[in-house]
């Protein structure tokens, strides 16, 4: 089992709004409420506006995650994140700005499609690996020509 430290953002409040959204598997309240996390929260980890992001070198997001929304990770020192099959959406600059990203690990099998913003100005070395079996499939999407592919 895996475990993750939440941080809540208290001076964010429209973080606050989706308290659910910080954590990555699953929140317990006080009242021992548990939620299935399924989105992580505009700014969720990053802040654009503030041109600041958290200080993640990597993370793994769970199964239960559908969307990573607008500038979640922008700005944050990631130098690797695996992003789960089950996310369909990932929102504008969601990392934008993470210059220490070094690598993405996708496993869906189907062309994952996103913002062309999603990673703007990360690392110039960015590589995605993808699911080895779906690695023509990414080849041949114009949306993936400009990034660096390869299989695991």
């Amino acid at each position: 089992m895996i475990s993750f430290c939440v941080v809540i953002f208290a001076n964010q409040p429209q973080i606050v709004d989706k308290l659910p959204s910080l954590a990555l598997a699953f929140w317990k309240n006080r009242n021992d409420s548990v939620y299935t996390v399924t989105a992580i929260a505009v700014d969720g980890f990053g802040n654009e506006g503030e041109g600041i992001g958290c200080d993640i070198n990597s993370i793994v997001l769970p199964c239960t995650i559908t969307r990573i929304e607008d500038t979640s990770f922008s700005y944050c020192s990631l130098t690797s994140i695996t992003i789960p099959a089950s996310v369909t959406e990932i929102g504008e600059y969601a990392f934008s700005d993470c210059t220490n990203l070094a690598l993405v690990r996708i496993e869906a099998t189907a062309v994952l499609i996103f913002s062309e913003t999603a990673f703007a100005d990360c690392a110039s070395g960015l590589v995605f690996e993808v699911p080895s079996a779906s690695l023509s499939l990414y080849q041949a999407n114009a949306a993936w020509s400009e990034y660096t592919l390869r299989g695991y």
